[in-house]
């Protein structure tokens, strides 16, 4: 084994050890603030709602920096900022690691982002999107041992495929937005399993959620279309006044 692969293979030892002692301990939970899904219910990429999109892993892995800056837009006040940083996740990785040394990938290649939160129990909690659940800081930085190239307070949508879409812009987009609430439903595991990596591999049609956030998912979809009823009926309701 090169000392390349025995880093890794340690790293990710310790990783799972990590996870499952954090997780006995009450370090590492699902992101528990139902607020934040609520928050980013009117943002919208290509029909599909960000509500539903943080919660589905496959854009969390391919779209780092999007999903972190989405997720500390979603908080909507003065505690959170998002960090880049490299981690071992992919500074580790052998394949990234031989790429970056035969000159395919620059430097920037182990960076990554999340979302680090000041929160009511006094404790600072790194929201990873990729990972899918909020880790203490300080078994986080033992997990990952990160180091922070840069942090950002600024919470908005610049720079990103999103945007908002509420009243009548919302109703116009009904037909899409539905068909895409649609679609996801139907790529959606069944409540209380989850969809491993294997079988979204078999299954494109699927898309890989973890077990804990299926039952949210589906509610935030059904309260995205009530959303869409509700702003029809007000401008139906508008409409008759005027006349």
């Amino acid at each position: 084994m090169s000392i390349i692969q025995e880093e890794w293979y340690l790293h990710n030892a310790n990783f799972k050890s990590y996870m499952s002692s954090g997780k006995a301990i009450g370090l590492i939970k699902p992101f528990d603030n139902k607020e934040i899904f609520k928050n980013i219910r009117n943002v919208f990429c290509n029909n599909i709602p960000a509500s539903a999109l943080i919660l589905v892993k496959d854009f969390a892995q391919e779209y780092r920096f999007s999903s972190a800056k989405l997720l500390a837009y979603a908080f909507q006040d003065k505690n959170s900022e998002v960090v880049t940083a490299t981690i071992d996740a992919y500074r580790l990785n052998p394949k990234c690691r031989l790429k970056y040394l035969n000159g395919e990938l620059d430097e920037n290649y182990a960076n990554h982002y999340y979302v680090r939160r000041l929160e009511k129990d006094g404790k600072y909690w790194i929201y990873d999107p990729t990972l899918g659940v909020k880790i203490e800081e300080n078994l986080y930085n033992s997990m990952q041992n990160p180091i922070v190239i840069k942090t950002s307070q600024k919470t908005s949508l610049d720079g990103l495929c999103f945007s908002q879409i509420s009243g009548e812009a919302l109703v116009e987009k009904e037909d899409d937005i539905k068909d895409a609430i649609y679609s996801i439903r139907e790529a959606c595991p069944p409540v209380g399993e989850e969809y491993k990596a294997e079988s979204y591999k078999a299954d494109e049609s699927s898309i890989h959620i973890r077990e804990e956030y299926v039952q949210i998912l589906l509610d935030e979809l059904d309260a995205i279309e009530k959303e869409i009823d509700a702003c029809k009926e007000t401008i139906t309701v508008s409409t008759g006044a005027k006349k």
